[in-house]
């Protein structure tokens, strides 16, 4: 490619639309157009939500059943029998049909249409409405300025956790998603069993959790300290998510045990809680929730390092001392500032 070829982004967006489901008030509020995105705000405000849920480490994985009555929803589409706008307003009817009478909040339903890395994808990201307060200023008939004060429902902010949305791949019918809405009760997911229909690996946020507390039983099982093999369990997921590799469990346990004995018994204790192989990692994700290692030992004392320190011995050393105590030794301070 010419140097001078600008290069073409690998996250486009195609189309937007918002959906209003205010059920505070009764009614479903469906649009009948797009957002314009060609507005420079709409378009990263759209592109905001997108990145995050691309990038969310509790993405779940799956595909559509057989009897999944979203599925004909999206083989319309695909097919072009509906437009986008058709396909998001037939979508949002089909959320709105199991969700309306369990919700406990008004919702917006943000659809987007983006292609990532050459590949198609359609995305329904649920928005709780959150209310806030907001002051008002009206002439009154004396023509006298009054202030006051309302009540208003708003979008969620930026920093607010989404719980629930869902990513489909237009080429495979491939669906990511993510349901931690506290509709859900018992054995029924209502994202994932009732409104798509579709099967669901853990994801792997859930991997990583089960990694870490089999390192810790296996660890126990074989006399070793647990708190000092959890830091290589964060360096080589890290080490996967910076290399956009996937975590495999085998690759895992071969490089926080040293013991083959242990290995083989990590891999037994996953096989036994059905752990997949292996699992895609969001590298934003991982580099943000395994860049440190919290420890707090007996003594009541805290610490918090770099998980990339663990085994330097220029910044850290941890030495297993003869009487069965655990000596810390940190090294090559330059200044030692307080903090809270």
């Amino acid at each position: 490619m010419d140097e001078q070829e600008e290069k073409v982004p690998s996250l486009l967006l195609e189309a937007a639309v918002l959906h209003c489901l205010d059920y505070s008030h009764g009614m479903t509020n469906l649009s009948e157009e797009t957002l314009n995105i060609e507005d420079p705000f709409l378009e990263k405000f759209v592109l905001r939500y997108v990145k995050k849920t691309l990038h969310d480490i509790r993405l779940r994985t799956g595909y559509f059943e057989e009897d999944s009555q979203f599925l004909p929803i999206v083989e319309d589409y695909v097919s072009d029998k509906l437009n986008f706008l058709s396909f998001t307003k037939r979508a949002a009817e089909c959320f709105d049909d199991f969700v309306k009478n369990i919700a406990m909040h008004s919702y917006d339903l943000l659809f987007a249409r983006f292609t990532n890395e050459e590949v198609p994808y359609v995305a329904m990201i649920v928005l709780e409405n959150q209310e806030v307060y907001a002051h008002s200023s009206l002439l009154n008939d004396e023509g006298k300025m009054k202030n006051g004060i309302l009540l208003e429902t708003v979008l969620p902010s930026f920093t607010k956790k989404i719980d629930t949305f869902a990513i489909i791949d237009l080429l495979n019918k491939e669906v990511k998603f993510v349901d931690d809405t506290k509709w859900n009760s018992g054995e029924v997911n209502v994202l994932q069993d009732m409104v798509l229909g579709c099967t669901g690996e853990k994801s792997g946020g859930e991997v990583i959790q089960e990694v870490s507390a089999i390192t810790e039983e296996i660890a126990v099982q074989f006399d070793e300290n647990p708190t000092l093999l959890l830091p290589k369990v964060k360096q080589y997921i890290r080490k996967a998510g910076s290399e956009e590799k996937p975590l495999v469990l085998k690759e895992a346990a071969e490089e926080i045990f040293e013991d083959e004995q242990m290995v083989s018994a990590f891999l037994a204790r996953s096989e036994e809680k059905q752990l997949p192989e292996a699992v895609e990692v969001p590298k934003k994700a991982v580099e943000r929730k395994m860049k440190n290692q919290r420890i707090r030992t007996d003594t009541g004392i805290e610490l918090s390092f770099p998980v990339d320190y663990y085994e330097n011995p220029e910044y850290i050393r941890f030495v297993n001392e003869p009487d069965g105590t655990i000596s810390i030794t940190i090294q090559h301070i330059g200044k030692i500032m307080p903090k809270g």
